[in-house]
């Protein structure tokens, strides 16, 4: 399900850490379902850095979030996968097919 919320805050923080850190973004918002104020927290599925996230969040901006429908506490800003995630899956999906590859190959030969 889809509801409106607001952003309360919206910011880009340095982690330090390899290669001299990265930079992630924190939120929080707030929106109503069946008159009941729930507060949100989480972007996106995977991390939410600055490469992968617009600055396009300011507080106060009205933005569409998605919720459970019997918890409307487990949200999230934007769902699908983002930045790193969809590498990974890419990655996932040349291993698995490789791995295809080579299993038909092996029962083809096997086979004759």
């Amino acid at each position: 399900m889809e509801a409106s919320a607001t952003v309360d805050h919206f910011e880009f923080k340095l982690i330090p850490g390899h290669r001299g850190g990265e930079t992630f973004a924190e939120m929080a918002y707030t929106f109503e379902v069946d008159g009941e104020a729930y507060q949100g927290e989480r972007i996106c599925f995977g991390p939410a850095t600055s490469k992968t996230m617009p600055d396009s969040a300011k507080a106060g901006k009205q933005i569409t979030i998605h919720y459970q429908p019997s918890n409307p506490s487990n949200c999230v800003w934007r769902k699908g996968p983002t930045g790193r995630n969809q590498g990974l899956m890419i990655a996932g999906l040349v291993v698995a097919c490789l791995g295809i590859v080579t299993g038909l190959a092996t029962l083809r030969s096997a086979l004759s």
